[in-house]
């Protein structure tokens, strides 16, 4: 008798504890969410952010905050004994030249590249938006030990993937596609700035 008269009141109970629970979730995770921070979506088991929501939407806006002084020799020294001098590398040390990358960037040379300094090792995660070009992303430790080696694609979609490196990084230098084959870089390699 006692467990009729606890079910009879229980579906009086369930849908608002339900839409409680939804409204609570929903606002929880509005609130953690960034002002600006770009939608996401999982495609195939890959995260994308929606390029709709960059502020960077254009080369004249990207190039203004790009800093041009900030150029550094990098060699990457191999384990077949090759060392590879990068000539013409960009610094990408501030927040907003990391979050512009090499957007728009309509061609890179084979000793062409771009480093980010980070102040602390952590996982990383570079989004393709805007790219025009294939790049390789390298993610290296404080050690300079190079750690992973991903190969990004270009992309001008409304959903861009973003490349995640395994364990934490202090530095990302990302290259032509054409250097690592050529030299055959690899996770064994080092870097030197």
């Amino acid at each position: 008798m006692y467990l009729k008269e606890v079910l009879k009141y229980y579906k009086y109970l369930a849908i608002p504890t339900i839409i409680t629970i939804v409204v609570i979730f929903y606002i929880y995770n509005k609130n953690i969410r960034p002002i600006n921070a770009p939608e996401t979506k999982l495609i195939n088991g890959l995260v994308y952010e929606n390029t709709d929501m960059s502020i960077i939407t254009n080369q004249s806006e990207a190039n203004k905050i790009r800093n041009r002084e900030a150029q550094t020799h990098v060699k990457i020294l191999t384990t077949n004994n090759n060392t590879i001098t990068l000539l013409d590398t960009r610094e990408a040390t501030t927040e907003k030249e990391q979050e512009i990358g090499l957007m728009y960037t309509k061609a890179l040379e084979v000793y062409e590249s771009e480093l980010f300094i980070y102040k602390q090792p952590i996982i990383q995660s570079f989004w393709m938006a805007h790219t025009l070009i294939p790049l390789d992303i390298l993610y290296i430790n404080s050690n300079m030990d190079i750690l992973q080696i991903i190969k990004a694609s270009p992309c001008i979609t409304q959903y861009c993937r973003i490349y995640f490196s395994n364990t934490n990084a202090k530095y990302v230098l990302e290259v032509n596609p054409i250097l690592i084959s050529k030299y055959n870089i690899s996770t064994q390699d080092k870097i030197q700035i």
